[in-house]
């Protein structure tokens, strides 16, 4: 008996051993299902690209480049429709139509079910739906975005640039997504008072049903092809509308200290238009800070170019990294011996003339060394754009120091391989407060 009951009382506690680490093991479960539901929630919240701050229509803006760029891929479908016309390419003709009958069909299954009821709109339409009857680019400036239950609301602030005439039109269009059914709906914007902040967006939940049309495709763009986009628009921008890079997307403390107005920056570009054609980003970096994403880009001519994003195509440009230093360079500066000074400052020097920046590298010189030599910037523009005239990389040669003036020899070589031999300089500088330096310089043959 006295066994008996060792063993009873033996099996209970196993049981309640068990019972415990049964319980125990289903808290656990279930606290990691909760926390993978939590993480899942903040992941899908973060994923979705938005800085959250809503403005007064309840939009904000996008800073996922897939959906931007998906977004803008639907509507380029809607623009191809406007455009049609018989005979053309099958490149351009994307939605494959063979008629003018089919283009209004494609229109109609395309906007929006309640634009068209609003407005009255039927297969007979003639001025209510202007069509395109030019050559045209689509250029997109910034999307904003609603989160609705069935529907994702987004509009698109773009130009419609017409290529024969360089003219550009400013556009707004709202885009509908039914992300279940994967398709969408347009509704132009016919009217707008003041900027996309101010566009009052009804919001729906009607699905958008699928037809022959209205299907899209999510768009997934790397880095590399983000920072060829950008490289791409600024580029063309700069050539085409120097007024618009200048106003909308240049730093507005470092245009003022580069070129002081609008009209320097206009000059310089009709200057060095050819090389401005070329340019094409060949490495980049990126920073991620918390508040926005910096991308660092070099094109194939060594120049430095700095995207300050805020949101996807919503960014500002520094066409260069010295005429506002990074608080890193001040520090590395500070820091250097004389020697190294010298160097840090040669190179600064050597990016002016790279840039075709003469203005600063003008201002560097040594007065007197200035004035008895080139008498005004026009006449060292002139000088350079002969002597120095492709792009270059510096080699250090000797260095002498004679009181507080140091003489540099240098040799430049041609990046660009248009001439296989190099460029003698010697360099005589000073070295003066903080960052500054004065220069005198001459070119050995």
């Amino acid at each position: 008996m006295e066994i008996n009951k060792k063993v009873r009382n033996i099996c209970i506690i196993l049981l309640i051993t068990v019972i415990a680490i049964v319980a125990i093991i289903v808290m656990i479960i279930k606290q990691q299902k909760d926390n993978k539901n939590d993480q899942t929630e903040e992941d899908e919240q973060f994923d979705i690209g938005l800085t959250y701050e809503s403005n007064e229509n309840g939009f904000q803006i996008v800073n996922d480049s897939n959906m931007f760029y998906t977004v803008i891929n639907a509507l380029a479908k809607y623009l191809q429709c406007l455009s049609y016309y018989e005979g053309m390419n099958i490149e351009q003709n994307t939605l494959s139509l063979t008629s003018k009958e089919e283009q209004k069909e494609a229109i109609l299954a395309l906007l929006d079910e309640t634009y068209v009821k609003k407005n009255h709109i039927d297969t007979q339409y003639n001025e209510e739906i202007p069509l395109i009857t030019y050559e045209y680019n689509l250029i997109p400036i910034q999307i904003k975005v609603r989160y609705e239950e069935n529907i994702v609301t987004y509009i698109a602030n773009v130009y419609i640039e017409n290529i024969n005439n360089f003219q550009l039109e400013e556009k707004y269009y709202i885009i509908r997504i039914d992300n279940q059914n994967q398709t969408f709906s347009i509704e132009p914007v016919d009217e707008v008072e003041g900027n996309i902040d101010m566009i009052s967006v009804e919001e729906t939940d009607n699905k958008i049903e699928q037809n022959l049309y209205n299907k899209y495709y999510l768009e997934m763009i790397s880095i590399e092809r983000l920072v060829k986009i950008y490289m791409d628009f600024f580029t063309s921008m700069t050539l085409k509308y120097p007024d618009i890079i200048y106003n909308n997307y240049l730093d507005e403390e470092y245009k003022i200290k580069r070129f002081e107005n609008e009209e320097n920056f206009y000059n310089y570009v009709q200057k060095n238009k050819e090389e401005i054609a070329k340019m094409r980003a060949t490495k980049y970096l990126l920073d991620r800070n918390g508040i926005g994403t910096k991308y660092v880009l070099k094109d194939q001519f060594n120049h430095t170019y700095e995207f300050y994003e805020d949101a996807t195509m919503m960014f500002k440009v520094r066409m260069d990294t010295y005429t506002i230093p990074a608080e890193k360079f001040i520090e590395e500066y500070q820091k250097s011996d004389s020697q190294e000074k010298v160097m840090l400052n040669v190179d600064k020097w050597i990016e002016m003339l790279n840039n075709r920046d003469y203005v600063n590298a003008y201002n560097v010189l040594d007065e007197t060394f200035r004035e008895n030599t080139f008498e005004q910037e026009q006449n060292f523009e002139k000088y350079m754009r002969e002597y120095c005239s492709s792009h270059y990389e510096v080699e250090y040669k000797e260095l002498n120091k004679e009181g507080n003036t140091y003489i540099q020899n240098i040799e430049l070589k041609d990046i660009e391989n248009k001439d296989a031999s190099t460029i003698q300089i010697t360099v005589i500088m000073q070295l003066l407060e903080e960052t500054d330096f004065v220069i005198s310089f001459s070119i050995n043959s």
